[in-house]
């Protein structure tokens, strides 16, 4: 399993805590602009960008995936299936942190669970992926993967959708990174040398 955590010059602690979980670590610097760095790249291969209210326009923008949908201060879940069907033509996927969840106010706490539960069946339906990610601000905010599993199977999704919510960010960045060494020149077309 890969994990998004929040660093804050504290990455040497996250990866001492993160090798006995297990777990590699995509080190974000910024919670405003996400560009994750993955450890064994060396250079930002994963952008994501916080959606707000102009979801329909944010889909056009060069970026992998989206996060925060469950904090629209809307009622209802604050998607349609106009966004939600752009959001699957174009292969990008939503990304839920656990942390903020674990951390919010019981009422916050409380609507954002329940957009999660609404906005699952939703996602399933128009094959939008689904990456859930600790969020992690301390290294001991980090979760073990039957823990965020667990977590996943609770908030909707089967089991089978737990584990892909825990393994497609690997499968993504890896992807991104054949695109960018030239392997890869787009969804299912691979160059051999």
């Amino acid at each position: 399993m890969i994990d998004i955590v929040f660093s804050k010059d504290n990455e040497a602690a996250f990866s001492v805590v993160a090798s006995r979980l297990g777990v590699e670590l995509i080190f974000v610097p910024d919670k405003d602009n996400l560009i994750g760095i993955y450890p064994n790249a060396k250079q930002a291969i994963l952008q994501l960008i916080k959606a707000d209210s102009k979801l329909r326009e944010q889909t056009s923008l060069p970026v992998d995936g989206f996060f925060g949908i469950e904090e629209f201060p809307t009622k209802g879940i604050g998607v349609d299936n106009v966004i939600l069907s752009l959001l699957s033509k174009k292969n990008k996927f939503v990304l839920f942190f656990l942390r903020p969840l674990l951390t919010a106010e019981r009422e916050e706490r409380i609507q954002s669970l329940e957009k999660i539960q609404m906005l699952i069946p939703l996602l399933r339906k128009y094959h939008v992926p689904i990456i859930l990610a600790s969020g992690a601000q301390t290294p001991y905010d980090l979760r073990h993967v039957h823990d965020m599993e667990a977590f996943a199977i609770l908030i909707g999704m089967t089991p089978k959708e737990a584990k892909q919510s825990l393994t497609l960010l690997k499968e993504r960045i890896l992807s991104a990174q054949k695109r960018k060494k030239g392997e890869i020149l787009s969804s299912g077309v691979i160059v051999q040398p």
